[in-house]
């Protein structure tokens, strides 16, 4: 599946990717078969990819109602296109669709060149493949080719760390975060980036919180 031939016996072993293809979490091919699909009902991998990224990675909240219960497809007279991309594309040229559409898709143009197991691919439909995108938003805005390139700008952004610090408190705490929580997100996100990202002291940071001690009198 990843182009490796030559390991033989059954114990595990450390092995090495094309870098130019693997790097990090995102382009595992377990996260890019199990990830792109039905996040927002789309049925499009790409789309639902981008969300992904915008919600859980950068705190993205723009358009919340309207990507929940997202307007039908069907509705639209939107021509078929070759390549998936240029399909999604017209999302974000559409007057009814690219005021949310072109903040987050952006992002799942990056994970073009895989398919919908995860396998590499140079060629959609015969065309080649388009992986470039842009993040609008966060310190870690900016153009970027590909899931590789796109991994090492959220890698370094503050504002991601921040939001996988506070992304851990609705498991910690067993509800939904509120508005009242703001102090406690503000507190792991700095901690986090303290401990240079380690998640151990994330977990006991998690505890040292109001949200955790307190619970509001009524």
């Amino acid at each position: 599946f990843y182009g490796i031939s030559w390991i033989a016996g059954e114990a595990f072993q450390k092995v090495s990717l094309n870098p130019a293809q693997r790097g990090g979490i995102l382009t595992q091919a377990s996260f890019v078969a199990s990830s792109g699909w039905g996040i927002a009902n789309t049925g499009r991998r790409a789309m639902d990819l981008g969300l992904l990224v915008f919600w859980n990675l950068l705190c993205g909240q723009v358009g919340s109602d309207v990507l929940r219960d997202p307007p039908d497809p069907l509705a639209f007279a939107l021509p078929d296109m070759p390549t998936e991309r240029q399909k999604l594309e017209q999302f974000t040229t559409s007057p009814t669709c690219a005021e949310c559409h072109r903040q987050f898709e952006p992002l799942g143009y990056a994970f073009e060149h895989y398919d919908r197991v995860g396998l590499w691919r140079d060629l959609d439909n015969g065309q080649p493949v388009d992986a470039t995108g842009e993040i609008f938003q966060t310190d870690a805005k900016g153009k970027f080719n590909g899931a590789i390139e796109l991994g090492q700008r959220l890698a370094q952004s503050r504002d991601v760390q921040a939001c996988f610090a506070k992304g851990w408190m609705p498991f910690a705490y067993g509800r939904q975060v509120v508005a009242e929580d703001a102090c406690s997100g503000d507190f792991l996100a700095n901690a986090f980036m303290q401990a240079n990202g380690n998640i151990r002291e994330l977990l006991v940071a998690l505890t040292q919180t109001n949200s955790f001690l307190y619970r509001p009198a009524n």
